[in-house]
């Protein structure tokens, strides 16, 4: 028997199933000796783990013998393969799908060689963080997660034009994208911080300005609420935009509840 394709039953899923699905991906197939779809799928499954070299367990589950489980999981229909990560259900399909198919979906849960540098630096001080991306850009300079974890770096550790540049290499529609523009808005308030303002509303943005690049939040969006209060559509709506982005990216739920109903509170003035 391959070591990671085998039969599981009622006193083997926790171990071999559950257990196992911390470590690495599980596919459960729950079958029936009377489902000719199963014996179809059967094959593929095993010959496609086997090409996965380990990467994904298969685990066959005989719902004949097993239907308390098959109930628990809420089988209607078989073959149906469900994919385990860390204890949950995380995937599935019910019948028959090309290899094809269902190797696009069994590596969307394979963790890769980017994946375990990602949670190698997890956790690090911004500035290692920094460093330990920037030294991998020549190998992975074509992945968009790793393109967006450096240029995010890069913003956070105020880098903002290195930030831009990385941005730049990725495409316009991007699962990133919205994150992305909030940033880039917020590098468009940080340009305010150098000028000189020539009227009474350029004020707000420099003091806010320069109240970000001092970490001061609070007083950042205080001064972007105050001018909305007094002209909300200056600079063509981009305070608004601005305010918002600030928003975005606050950590604290209760402080970004708040702020967003003064924001509102301004426009709808």
């Amino acid at each position: 028997m391959i070591e990671y394709i085998y039969d599981v039953n009622s006193q083997t899923f926790q171990d071999l199933v559950i257990q196992k699905s911390y470590e690495k991906p599980v596919a459960v197939d729950f079958w029936a000796p009377w489902c000719a779809p199963c014996r179809t799928l059967k094959p593929i499954l095993e010959k496609l783990t086997e090409s996965l070299g380990g990467e994904v367990i298969l685990a066959k589950l005989n719902t004949e013998e097993e239907p308390e489980l098959a109930t628990d999981y809420g089988i209607r229909g078989i073959p149906n393969v469900k994919i385990f990560k860390d204890g949950q259900v995380v995937d599935e399909f019910t019948g028959v799908l090309p290899e094809g198919d269902i190797k696009v979906l069994f590596q969307k849960y394979i963790q890769t060689e980017l994946d375990f540098f990602f949670n190698d630096i997890q956790g690090k001080d911004l500035e290692l963080k920094k460093a330990a991306l920037e030294k991998e850009f020549e190998k992975y300079k074509t992945n968009l997660k790793y393109l967006f974890e450096y240029g995010k770096t890069l913003f956070l550790t105020a880098n903002y034009e290195k930030a831009l540049e990385i941005f730049s290499l990725m495409p316009k529609l991007n699962e990133f994208e919205d994150e992305i523009i909030d940033m880039k808005i917020i590098i468009e308030l940080l340009h305010w911080s150098t000028k000189d303002p020539k009227d009474k509303y350029e004020v707000f943005l420099v003091q806010a300005a320069k109240a970000y690049s001092e970490n001061r939040m609070d007083d950042t969006l205080n001064f972007l609420t105050d001018l909305l209060f007094r002209k909300k559509e200056y600079l063509e709506g981009s305070v608004k935009k601005m305010a918002i982005a600030l928003v975005h990216l606050c950590k604290d739920e209760e402080k970004k509840a708040s702020f967003f109903r003064k924001i509102s509170m301004a426009i709808n003035a």
